[in-house]
């Protein structure tokens, strides 16, 4: 699940906006999380300090005047899982 920035206008703090997700899964097992984010379309491959995570937030560096868009891909042992992607733009 998505907690924040969903669509909306941000405001970096010293050019960064934090993302927040959260993910559960029925059996308990451990989760991962795998952050999208870009200009194009939420689905460009992420780099590695953004695969395979335990944190449930991550900053990220971004633009003033751009559009972002963003998901998290969520995987336990055996399957994996994405949200929608949602967008958000920098003022």
């Amino acid at each position: 699940t998505i907690l924040s920035p969903k669509t909306a206008v941000v405001s970096p703090t010293n050019g960064k906006v934090t993302l927040s997700w959260n993910g559960v899964d029925p059996e308990n097992d451990a989760l991962t999380y795998t952050v999208f984010i870009d200009k194009v379309d939420g689905k460009q491959d992420p780099p590695a300090a953004q695969k395979n995570i335990t944190a449930k937030t991550i900053d990220v560096s971004v633009e003033v005047g751009q559009v972002y868009y963003w998901r998290i891909k969520t995987s336990d042992a055996q399957n994996s899982s994405y949200t929608i992607v949602y967008q958000f733009k920098v003022q």
